[in-house]
């Protein structure tokens, strides 16, 4: 299930994003809207893709296994409106 959340606080509105990875016949597809979903070939280009996305807004990429379950999460309040150039530890189900 692909799920975009806006959440509202008080009389101001509070969006956060969230942007989902996981595995597609022909690489990783990253879902962050109805009609924004490319395919990357390889893990590491949906990752940088969606950080470059995110960058400056609050929310979190959720990287999903094959069995639909998330195996890692990356906080964009963490990264501070840049992409993260770091190494990301593998999870168990998401290769």
């Amino acid at each position: 299930m692909n799920i975009c959340h806006r959440f509202e606080v008080n009389a101001n509105v509070a969006v956060m994003t969230v942007i989902e990875i996981r595995p597609h016949c022909s690489g990783w597809k990253v879902f962050e809207a109805p009609g924004v979903e490319p395919v990357f070939p390889e893990k590491r280009q949906a990752i940088n893709y969606a950080q470059n996305r995110a960058s400056f807004r609050s929310g979190e990429i959720r990287i999903l296994g094959s069995n639909g379950i998330v195996g890692r999460t990356i906080s964009l309040d963490q990264l501070g409106g840049r992409s993260f150039k770091g190494k990301i530890p593998r999870c168990p189900g998401v290769e």
